[in-house]
């Protein structure tokens, strides 16, 4: 299967959730979800994203999907442009957030090549090896190392070679 076909079954896959998470998940209940007065949901209101004394902001539905629109220029489009402007993050993060609102997974159904690991046993801390002694080679070279460092001091040298 060529690259091509693989992102063309991918999107459309991506695209049937995202419309089904929009069924599940409208634009009002997304607002209201996200703590959103009611005087920002409707066709004539308050825009969220900026200070509105004279409603400038709209929640409405066109072609069978909802819709914002803030005509001051702040925002426009569907549910996902309005989480990408409501927490200042990716279109592609917006979706993820979505689709997780909308109760579609977050993770990929788990493989069964690469089963779960089971849980470990919690434990208070690190848990206490035995530190190895030190070996006879490693005490050599380290007094070889304290040596040169002791003599290059010696003859005012601040090369240790």
């Amino acid at each position: 299967m060529s690259r091509r076909q693989f992102d063309s079954t991918e999107n459309a896959e991506l695209r049937a959730k995202i419309d089904e998470a929009k069924r599940l998940l409208p634009m009002p209940s997304l607002m209201r979800r996200l703590a959103y007065d009611e005087k920002h949901i409707g066709k004539t209101a308050l825009c969220p994203f900026h200070s509105d004394q004279h409603p400038s902001f709209s929640v409405f539905q066109k072609n069978g999907g909802w819709f914002h629109r803030c005509f001051v220029g702040c925002s426009s489009g569907d549910e996902i442009a309005f989480l990408v402007k409501h927490f200042g993050i990716s279109r592609r993060e917006a979706i993820r957030r979505y689709l997780e609102m909308a109760g579609f997974p977050t993770h990929s159904p788990k493989s069964p090549e690469y089963p779960e690991h089971p849980e470990s046993p919690e434990s208070p801390g690190f848990p206490e090896y035995p530190v190895p002694p030190v070996s006879e080679g490693h005490a050599r070279v380290k007094t070889l190392a304290q040596s040169r460092t002791t003599r290059a001091k010696d003859f005012g040298s601040s090369c240790v070679t």
